[in-house]
């Protein structure tokens, strides 16, 4: 076992010599960027990067700072984020589109104020256009229990239609920390994917919320054990990059609800 995990890590450093980045630049003035949930988005033209509640339009051709903007309030040119304090932002049309908590505002692709639009956060949170029209994640109750559901929405934000439904996994601020607790919906060739958390698949729709594919993964599930659970509260209560979530080391093991199994994804992309 020690000589496979050996040459394993022997196999990983020489595949990082083949792994190399085209062009390496550095992006001023960014300070706490959020590319994990909250990811970059990029056309011909800029590159448009959040720090909370922030926004940063670099160009693509020099790599120049074009536009700062965005700051923390209710007004317009102002934001108010979601977990941790960020913003969601998409590029589309030649507009860049502010998704804040309450509102959606849009901007040119230079970065000045255009509009923005007040939603209903009870509908609702990180809506996401999709075409003409916008997506969102909301959480409801149902005999007793907590639904997150993600809707189809119209450019006036009426819903549409529901997409999705599956059992939420934040009830008593508790979470699997192993999935995101929420479905992230993404758009490619006019089709909107949405991973189910947890069933495990990807379901795809068309423009108008109709079922275009289901993408089952076929796996052997891997049972989460007692030694394993151990391992993750002592990794949640002494890690830098989540331990700031939590008021204390007992907090940790309240809130963290383990599944049965792993579940065969965390993330997804689309490339």
């Amino acid at each position: 076992m020690k000589k496979k995990l050996i040459f394993i890590i022997i196999l990983f450093l020489l595949m990082l010599n083949f792994v190399e980045g085209k062009k390496i630049m550095t992006l001023p003035m960014i300070n706490n960027p959020n590319t994990i949930y909250y990811p970059i988005s990029v056309n011909d033209d800029v590159i448009v990067i959040t720090d909370t509640v922030h926004v940063f339009v670099y160009s693509t051709k020099n790599y120049k700072l074009i536009k700062k903007f965005g700051k923390l309030g209710a007004g317009p040119r102002e934001f108010i984020g979601w977990d941790a304090g960020f913003i969601w932002t998409t590029i589309l049309d030649n507009k860049i589109i502010v998704t804040s908590r309450g509102k959606v505002s849009y901007f040119n692709i230079k970065g000045e104020f255009l509009n923005e639009h007040r939603v209903d956060q009870g509908n609702g949170f990180v809506y996401r256009p999709f075409e003409d029209k916008f997506t969102a994640y909301s959480v409801v109750r149902e005999k007793g229990k907590s639904m997150g559901v993600v809707n189809l929405y119209d450019k006036k934000f009426n819903k549409l239609k529901e997409l999705i439904r599956y059992e939420e996994w934040i009830s008593q601020r508790k979470f699997n920390p192993y999935t995101y607790r929420k479905p992230i919906p993404k758009v490619y060739k006019n089709k909107l994917y949405v991973n189910d958390v947890n069933n495990g698949n990807i379901k795809i729709f068309n423009k108008d919320g109709s079922l275009f594919k289901l993408i089952d993964f076929k796996y052997e599930k891997i049972k989460v054990t007692k030694f394993i659970q151990k391992l993750t509260i002592k990794a949640y209560q002494t890690d830098l990059r989540v331990k700031f979530l939590f008021r204390s080391p007992s907090e940790v093991i309240h809130r963290l609800r383990f599944p049965e199994f792993f579940p065969i994804m965390k993330q997804y992309d689309l490339v």
